[in-house]
């Protein structure tokens, strides 16, 4: 598959968070001694620009002056460095993975820059916001910001701005599969650049409309753009726009069968990666070990998959750690090396399960993050509501003074104001019942969440062992190997750990069930507790087969066993009778 450049020019064009520029750790210092003199009068580009500096080099520096930029700026009544605090704080919030505080602060820049009429630094923050939707893989979304994005590029008459408009949605419709609508847009970007006499690089938008082709299997038209966009990197010598050029065309006589041309262009894209582009290179590998196992020599495929391995290590790429593992494992076990090739599937399983808990961690904290943002606007819709109400009782007062002499109007006024503050009264409890509605479903996602993963990982867990189970025919040492790596599989597909966490989010939204059937029937064993809270959560016999890693004949029979414990009789409901009675 050819290496999507759409996707590092996606990166590079849209997640440009609208940096003044780079600085140097020299400048750096220098702008820390001058920003402690508190009169300094460009004090808020000086906070501005150490943020830019820290966001590249140190993530919890970065948001500490984008707070100070906040507090000075609002102190200063300078609304558009108050902009740029958002617009930083929202950057950090991105590279933190935490999508729906990015998407609340980053509003803030956009509502403040909207009432200020800057279309250029309103167009830079349609751009993170469309960034933020594009990694959480809302497409149809990240399309509309971006087309935002463009009107607000257009009347500040940026061109480069309305160009990377233009590729960033024909890239968001290649992603959703508008092939032909990706291609208008790729080419509206070509078109305007010509029109407009734009000094550009057009490489990305060549790379693209290769892509584009590749994908409707137009292979002459793929060629001719990808040699299109070598030309351009060539004459403006870009390195890693080269390395990628050459790895696609690399990937096309790959596709086409044709191995030693394929090799030829790998090795150029090689000779430029190692200078500009370390993931690149890692990807170039992989892909050539790829092609000499398929052509069926091994040995030489080896060297390139441990070039992974130790690129992967440096980036600290576990995704990578975990893929290079398992190619190892492949190669060693088609050479029959039963040794090497335990070893490198027993790495693969490590850094399975440490992708696996990072995955959980970040899913989690974004359900978090997006559960206290819900309850956060709920408790300001109820401060509202109380302070509503505050301010009629303070009315109910004047006028009650008023009513010693008006005494008609006194009766009219009263019967008034008592039916709006009951209806204030009924709103305030509705919102708070909505604040409990949501903590409810928030665990309810969690439960959800928290069973998902326990059945992927254990249907991958069971695919491994079942893998290893079946190499046969080896020496005594490997064969203990084989029996240690088995009971680590099976430990870890019977692992209590992600039972305690689904035990402790079931246990929140429903207090004391275990222990009521605790009190039905004492002798009901772990096993049974388990199923009787997927029962409740109305899982069907084949995801509650696969949660417990048993057959679905073994459910049937532990449900029927779990009816006759419970007293309950051939035409009782056993759902009914869990949720009812608890």
């Amino acid at each position: 598959m050819a290496i999507k450049k759409y996707s590092i020019s996606f990166v590079v064009i849209l997640f440009q968070f609208v940096l003044f520029g780079q600085i140097s750790p020299q400048e750096k210092d220098s702008l820390l001694k001058v920003v402690e003199n508190t009169k300094a009068k460009n004090k808020l580009e000086i906070l501005d620009q150490l943020n830019d500096y820290y966001l590249l080099n140190d993530l919890d520096s970065a948001f500490l002056y984008a707070d100070k930029l906040l507090k000075y700026s609002k102190k200063r009544t300078n609304r558009f460095y108050e902009a740029r605090a958002y617009q930083n704080k929202a950057t950090y919030w991105v590279y933190k993975a935490q999508n729906y505080p990015a998407i609340d602060t980053i509003n803030l820049a956009i509502n403040i820059l909207d009432k200020l009429k800057l279309s250029e630094e309103l167009a830079n923050s349609y751009k993170i916001l469309a960034g933020i939707y594009y990694n959480m893989q809302k497409y149809e979304q990240a399309i509309k910001i971006s087309f935002k994005t463009l009107e607000n590029f257009e009347k500040g008459e940026n061109h480069k701005g309305i160009i990377a408009s233009y590729n960033n949605i024909g890239l968001l419709n290649e992603t959703l599969g508008y092939n032909q609508k990706a291609l208008s847009y790729y080419k509206k970007a070509i078109q305007y650049i010509e029109k407009n006499g734009v000094i550009y690089n057009k490489s990305y938008l060549y790379g693209n409309l290769g892509i584009v082709y590749k994908n409707l299997n137009q292979l002459d038209s793929t060629f001719y753009y990808y040699r299109k966009s070598e030309i351009e990197n060539s004459e403006s010598q870009n390195n890693r726009g080269l390395a990628s050029d050459y790895y696609n065309i690399g990937n096309l006589y790959a596709q086409k069968n044709k191995i030693d041309s394929a090799h030829f262009y790998y090795k150029k894209a090689i000779k430029f990666a190692e200078k500009s582009d370390q993931s690149l290179l890692k990807n170039i590998y992989d892909r050539q070990g790829k092609i000499y196992m398929r052509t069926g020599a091994v040995d030489q495929a080896i060297p390139f998959f441990k070039k992974t391995l130790v690129l992967s290590k440096n980036e600290n790429s576990w995704y990578g750690l975990q893929l290079a593992n398992f190619r190892l494992y492949q190669t060693y076990k088609n050479k029959k090396e039963w040794s090497k090739s335990l070893k490198h599937l027993e790495d693969f399983v490590d850094y399975t399960d440490s992708l696996d808990i990072e995955k959980n961690n970040i899913t989690i904290a974004n359900l978090e993050s997006k559960y206290e943002n819900e309850k956060n606007k709920a408790h300001i819709k109820i401060l509202k509501i109380k302070e509503t109400q505050n301010r009629k009782v303070k009315r109910v007062l004047i006028f009650g003074l008023i009513l010693l002499l008006l005494t008609l109007l006194l009766l009219l006024r009263d019967f008034s104001h008592r039916k709006k503050r009951n209806l204030l009264e009924k709103k305030l409890f509705e919102a708070e019942n909505d604040n409990l509605n949501q903590d409810v479903n928030y665990k309810n996602r969690q439960l959800t969440s928290q069973a998902l993963l326990m059945m992927q990982k254990n249907k991958l867990l069971d695919d491994i062992l079942k893998t290893v189970s079946g190499i046969k025919g080896i020496e005594v040492r490997s064969n203990k190997e084989i029996t240690q790596l088995k009971r680590k599989l099976k430990h870890s597909i019977h692992s209590d750990k992600d039972w305690e966490l689904f035990k402790h989010y079931f246990e929140e939204i429903n207090k004391g069930f275990f222990k009521k059937l605790h009190e039905i029937n004492p002798k009901l064993t772990p096993s049974e507790l388990k199923l009787s809270a997927l029962i409740k959560l109305r899982f069907s016999i084949k995801e509650t087969a696969s949660l417990l890693n048993i057959s679905p004949d073994s459910v049937k029979t532990a449900r029927h066993i779990l009816r006759k414990k419970l007293g309950l009789q051939t035409a009782d409901n056993i759902y009914e009778y869990l949720n009812n009675v608890f």
